[in-house]
């Protein structure tokens, strides 16, 4: 249960698990038994209704009393009984759910019984029964699942439901499952256009003021700001298919060389040579949301690139000319692009010092500001409610202000293909596992994360090791042996590992976090990215 801190363990309590650990083993070995050799019998049942009353997460017992509850149903006929023997499996369940109600296989096991509608289902006890659990712990999101299943399988309104998480939200706003319920069924009832529900100004601005009432009632509950950030994304988002990136860029200039063979190309520069044997140039266009129907036959390249019939996921068009403007030249097999060097010195982003210092240009949370230049006209209301948050939260002591109005979401920096340079100094980056897109980005070569919180609140991450993906990459458990080989601790920077080992810098700045004065961190950027010239400043190669 949330809030309740565990008892402290007696002697006598190891007397006590010892003799239900010798008793579990027993009825283990008779359930198995039963049902490797299909014994169905009463008896059997009620052997494995005792294993389940004491341990609930016994799969192998719920999966075996739905093999029996099968068998033994297509010997019944009359209503009367299958109703009876549908009864006593609910109540297995309410048993099970007494010992623990948030066990997995007992919940699955309701709804599968309810879903073979082999009796009516009693509704009135079913929400009674949720009404119980949810007064014991109102957070317990089995029971929220639960509840809409209920709501699906006998056709509940949405909008009865949206009041439901209202009065849960009433009794306790620090109640996540419900703030996160009623974010579901708005989506629902927004895509669906119910009555009411035909305006996302009208009913966003209505819970904006909503959830604005618990964040300064206790600005430090996290629930709410959970909802509150749901809200901005949904208000951050067009409602029509916009184009983010396209590949070439407006005023991009490319090369293609006279000869069958494609010209090598050069990593450092963002110049990019194709062959003119293929005969044509790539177009890559990235938009907001995944899109369908774009081919060749809908897409014609004139005075401007016009698509149509182009749809997104959520069903909207994008039929805008989109003007990209780009060159194309003719280059002998010989000839190389006239590109300078550009990290021969480190780049300096624009200042008098190559490396400002700590705060010199943060912006502040009092100078945030958005400004409306780009903003169409269908969209304003979007632009005016973002600009009245970040008014609003001013009020907000600085020590509960919402950290992510100074951070910086990396979602989509995969599409910026022709990212060179990215300087992400002075905000509030707390690990490199949260810049994870950055390595699809196969053209970056210089980075400034300098003065961020990189490992300040250090996090044991070990146990993530195995279940990681990239950790199972053969580059990866290379670059790992590698690491173990200098005497470097694996454990300690293996997330740090997976990240390096998928970049190609030329320039890399990391002052000003903790990590940079760690142990044999240094080495480890050296030897994971052997392209890089300069390390905080320095030349390295």
């Amino acid at each position: 249960m949330h809030g309740r801190p565990r008892r402290p363990a007696k002697p006598e309590d190891s007397e006590v698990a010892a003799a239900k650990a010798a008793k579990l083993r027993e009825l283990q070995t008779l359930v198995l038994h039963n049902h490797h050799s299909r014994t169905y019998t009463k008896d059997a049942l009620g052997l494995s209704f005792k294993l389940l009353e004491i341990n609930p997460e016994a799969y192998t017992a719920w999966n075996y009393r739905k093999l029996a509850f099968q068998h033994n149903f297509s010997e019944l006929s009359e209503p009367e009984v299958i109703k009876s023997a549908v009864d006593d499996e609910l109540r297995v369940v309410e048993v099970a759910l007494r010992q623990n109600p948030k066990s997995y296989g007992a919940w699955y096991h309701r709804k599968w019984l309810l879903n073979q509608k082999l009796a009516p289902v009693d509704f009135k006890h079913e929400f009674g029964l949720l009404d119980k659990l949810l007064k014991a712990d109102a957070r317990n999101f089995h029971g929220w699942n639960y509840r809409r299943f209920l709501a699906r399988f006998m056709g509940v309104p949405d909008e009865e439901e949206l009041k439901y998480t209202m009065d849960k939200i009433s009794d306790n706003f620090s109640n996540y499952s419900a703030w996160h319920n009623r974010s579901i069924l708005l989506s629902n009832l927004l895509m669906q256009q119910s009555k009411g529900f035909e305006s996302k100004h009208k009913i966003f601005s209505e819970e904006f003021e909503l959830v604005t009432q618990a964040l300064f009632t206790d600005p430090s509950d996290q629930s709410g700001w959970f909802y509150h950030l749901w809200l901005l994304a949904q208000t951050s988002t067009p409602e029509s298919l916009q184009l983010i990136a396209s590949w070439p860029c407006n005023g991009a200039k490319l090369y293609l060389s006279l000869v069958g063979k494609k010209a090598e190309q050069n990593t450092q520069s963002s110049v990019w040579c194709y062959s003119l044997m293929e005969k044509t140039v790539p177009i890559v266009l990235y938009f907001n949301e995944p899109v369908k129907g774009l081919n060749p036959s809908n897409v014609k390249l004139e005075s401007d690139l016009v698509f149509d019939d182009i749809a997104s996921r959520s069903g909207c068009h994008h039929n805008c000319p989109v003007n990209v403007t780009f060159s194309i030249e003719l280059v002998n097999c010989g000839d190389t692009p006239k590109d300078i060097n550009l990290f021969r010195d480190p780049i300096s982003w624009n200042h008098s010092e190559p490396f400002q210092s700590h705060g010199s240009n943060a912006i502040h949370f009092d100078q945030l500001k958005i400004t409306g230049v780009v903003v169409q006209e269908d969209s304003t209301w979007h632009f005016e409610r973002l600009s009245d948050e970040i008014d609003l939260f001013r009020d907000l002591p600085d020590d509960n202000r919402p950290q992510d109005a100074n951070f910086l979401f990396f979602k989509g920096l995969q599409a910026l293909q022709h990212l060179l340079c990215l300087n992400l100094s002075n905000n509030c980056i707390s690990s490199f596992t949260a810049l994870e897109p950055l390595t699809k980005i196969i053209s970056l070569k210089v980075l400034d994360l300098s003065f961020n919180q990189i490992k300040a609140h250090p996090i044991d991450t070990t146990r993530y090791i195995c279940p990681s993906p990239s950790s199972h990459k053969v580059e990866a458990c290379e670059a790992f042996e590698e690491c173990q080989k200098k005497n470097i601790n694996v454990e300690e920077y293996w997330d740090d590992i997976l990240f390096f080992n998928s970049l190609n810098l030329a320039q890399f700045n990391v002052k000003g976090n903790v990590i940079a004065s760690k142990e044999n961190f240094r080495t480890l950027v050296m030897m994971l990215i052997p392209s890089l010239k300069w390390l905080d400043g320095e030349c390295v190669h």
